[in-house]
């Protein structure tokens, strides 16, 4: 019912965050075909001269791309507020397709280092601005499903990629694993060629005194619901980004409240790495190998992997996204991978090499049961919530610095887990567990909930003024509408007005 009520009232916003969310598609599929591309013999043999690898620099190839995704992500806050969200998102899907370029032409380890760090930087940018974007986008009800495509998009290029991989793996010499990583080249230019297409965010418009460039936007995007509720909502926007100012980095640090913000996305996006999920998914492959499977076994079992987390990030944005709360989806998500984790630990222990198929078909099943509670109740929900705690000024610097210290995490876990898991093997799933322990608890206790609630509003638990809310008077929705200044200094709806269509919807709604 909550999705097809999405369909009707926000047909246009949701084709705009669905195509926007191929920048997910893009870091989904990349980080997936790596996995799989680590398993084929061909691609070890090229690069290592040996059928299994180093598990040191095979960690360095992974790291460096997510130290791209972590620059990028870091210098995504300034480049969106300096240029827009919708040309961050189109400068970025193109430097994706030169780093893709580059990884599938590469002839040493050197090389496809550097692809992935070029790669890897674009994708920064686009795993912090997507979201924004498509919460500055969204209606209040729909932005857990509108953010959460986000998470569905990046599982599809999961999925994607690990099949991929699969269907790879009866090629022929080095297009074993060349094809595969090709194959990222023609979603970015799709993205890139596509983005023009798409409408820039309303806030971002308003913010650089483009206002009727913005109220114009959100007609197009949310006339579904009506030219009061634009009306209203154009008012709250304009108003309360009239108050807050231009912003910028230092901004995220200069209050109480913008500091409670920083802190609580930090946490979320560092212990979103922490509870397990993005290592497993990286190395399911070497996972899946160590347990005891072997050769094209392994990227079948990927496949079906993937398909798992696609699955629970559907059911994440079907039933989770705007039903359960975001506060209540984090906390109930850590408690039930703690669980998992406790079961999977002794598992992977008694069973890594093991002929005992029973056990071994239990540990996997332990693992592919991980990755579908995480997408039901973490990935989705962790992108919303960080994009949508923050107030227009400092929403995509913060969102920026939040993706920035996760994708840190990040790093650090995919350069030293596949070594650590080698040295402790199932001793490293300890660290999973009292990490998603504790941030539960903190979810529990310190999360406002912030589901159904305009971006706008959310300032009010974090103690900021509101000088504006959905349920003010027409007198005073009139007033804003007839006085508001645009880029070109015409008012929205004047005696002079040269739109005049916009002008006589406007009077429409005053009417009614």
């Amino acid at each position: 019912m909550g999705l097809r009520l999405v369909i009707v009232n926000a047909r246009t916003s949701l084709l705009c965050t669905v195509f926007s969310s191929l920048g997910a598609f893009l870091l989904g599929f990349d980080t997936g075909i790596f996995s799989t591309t680590i398993v084929h013999p061909s691609f070890n043999i090229y690069m290592f001269q040996n059928f299994f690898g180093k598990a040191v620099l095979t960690g360095a190839i992974a790291s460096t791309y997510t130290a791209g995704t972590a620059i990028g992500g870091l210098c995504s806050g300034w480049a969106a507020d300096k240029y827009g969200r919708k040309r961050c998102i189109i400068m970025a899907a193109a430097i994706v397709a030169v780093g893709s370029a580059i990884q599938t032409a590469a002839t040493n380890i050197g090389m496809l280092i550097a692809g992935r760090i070029i790669a890897g930087l674009a994708v920064g940018v686009l795993l912090s601005v997507v979201p924004v974007y498509n919460a500055e986008l969204a209606a209040p009800k729909h932005r857990g499903v509108m953010v959460g495509l986000f998470a569905v998009m990046a599982s599809f290029g999961v999925l994607c990629s690990n099949w991929v991989g699969y269907a790879c793996f009866f090629a022929k010499g080095n297009a074993q694993w060349r094809i595969g990583l090709a194959c990222q080249i023609p979603f970015a230019v799709i993205l890139c060629l596509g983005g023009f297409l798409l409408p820039e965010s309303p806030r971002w418009l308003i913010k650089e005194d483009r206002s009727q460039e913005a109220y114009n936007i959100l007609e197009r995007v949310h006339g579904g619901f009506g030219v009061e509720y634009t009306n209203r909502q154009f008012l709250q926007m304009y108003e309360q980004i009239a108050i807050e100012g231009q912003g910028g980095f230092m901004e995220c640090f200069r209050t109480p409240s913008a500091r409670k913000r920083l802190a609580l996305g930090i946490l979320i996006t560092v212990f979103n790495n922490l509870g397990g999920t993005p290592v497993i998914g990286a190395y399911q492959s070497r996972l899946f190998q160590e347990i005891g499977f072997e050769g094209v076994r392994i990227l079948l079992i990927s496949g079906f992997y993937g398909l798992a987390g696609l699955f629970g990030v559907i059911v994440n944005v079907a039933l989770v996204a705007d039903r359960m709360g975001r506060k209540t989806s984090m906390w109930v998500g850590a408690i039930t991978l703690v669980v998992d984790l406790v079961i999977l630990m002794p598992l992977s222990k008694i069973y890594t090499d093991s002929t005992n198929k029973a056990g071994q078909a239990a540990a996997v099943t332990f693992i592919f049961l991980h990755t579908f509670v995480y997408s039901v109740f973490m990935f989705g929900t962790v992108w919303v919530y960080i994009s949508e705690i923050f107030p227009t000024k400092i929403r995509a610097q913060g969102t920026a610095i939040c993706t920035f210290w996760g994708q840190v995490m990040g790093v650090i876990l995919q350069q030293v887990g596949l070594q650590i898991y080698n040295d402790i093997g199932y001793l490293f799933y300890l660290v999973f567990i009292v990490c998603t322990a504790f941030a539960g608890v903190v979810y529990f206790f310190f999360l406002p909930e912030t589901k159904g609630v305009s971006l706008e509003d959310i300032s009010v638990f974090f103690g900021d003024e509101i000088v504006a809310t959905h349920e003010e008077s027409k007198l005073r929705v009139e007033d804003v509408l007839r006085n508001v200044p645009s880029g070109d200094n015409r008012n929205v709806e004047s005696a002079d007005v040269v739109d005049k269509a916009v002008a006589e919807q406007v009077e429409k709604a005053l009417q009614v």
